[in-house]
């Protein structure tokens, strides 16, 4: 259907040029145009249907005009074989299955919002450029996380099929952060971000959690709504019940 729709925009274009040439030609004086050379000499001829007519150099204007006249015809029937070429594609052409399977408004609900995912989870984004040498957590396909946990959290979304980039750049208005994950909700297309606290026992870790949870409801992504968070301790560490029960009621 692509190509059908370029082949319809080539023929209006081909059109509207062949309409310019013709009125370019139309403004030229008639007559054909050749030229004899002689040795170091060149003499230019024109052609009245009858005979051969000498064109004098000082009426170089003339040859211009009757050499730019040949370009011209020639190029109009160029546009013309290009012309029929074009239609005889359109013509010919059968709409593929299924792009009548796509015109359908229902089919369309259902189809493209799994492609536009598709599309997101397949296109490149920028990640975190801060110690790759710690990524050493690999997760099925070539994804490797920071820690166990993010490598449990990435195989259950992966699980329920959840989209999901690791550590995409998010620009805040006071910062730059790479949430754990950054997730597409695969029925609305929403954009959640997913940040996994495993650190706790650390102060410095706790200080700067909350200044990264301040600038996050400070651009409107608040806990709960679209910002999930999920936290562990030695005495309490994170499990897929909870990665599960979490991903149900955000996704599913």
């Amino acid at each position: 259907m692509l190509l059908y729709k370029k082949m319809i925009k080539e023929k209006t274009r081909v059109l509207r040029e062949i309409e310019q040439v013709k009125h370019q030609i139309a403004i030229l004086p008639k007559g054909t145009f050749y030229y004899v050379k002689q040795q170091k000499h060149i003499k230019w001829f024109t052609h009245n249907g009858q005979k051969r007519i000498y064109i004098p150099k000082k009426r170089r204007n003339l040859a211009e005009q009757l050499a730019q006249r040949k370009y011209l015809t020639q190029k109009q029937k160029d546009l013309e074989a290009e012309l029929m070429s074009i239609q005889a594609y359109l013509d010919n052409y059968a709409v593929p299955q299924a792009d009548r399977v796509l015109e359908d408004a229902e089919y369309q609900k259902l189809i493209l919002p799994a492609q536009q995912e598709q599309q997101w989870a397949n296109a490149p984004y920028p990640q975190n450029p801060k110690y790759p040498e710690h990524k050493i957590h690999q997760v099925q396909g070539d994804l490797w996380v920071r820690s166990k946990s993010e490598a449990m959290i990435a195989t259950r979304l992966q699980a329920y099929k959840i989209s999901f980039r690791y550590e995409c750049a998010l620009e805040l208005s006071n910062a730059t952060y790479y949430p754990d994950f950054t997730l597409r909700h695969p029925k609305t297309g929403e954009i959640y971000y997913w940040e996994h606290l495993g650190l706790l026992a650390q102060d410095t870790y706790k200080n700067n959690i909350a200044n990264k949870l301040q600038n996050y409801i400070y651009d409107d992504i608040i806990p709960g709504v679209q910002l999930i968070v999920t936290a562990e301790t030695n005495q309490q560490p994170l499990s897929p019940a909870i990665i599960d029960k979490t991903i149900l009621k955000y996704f599913i």
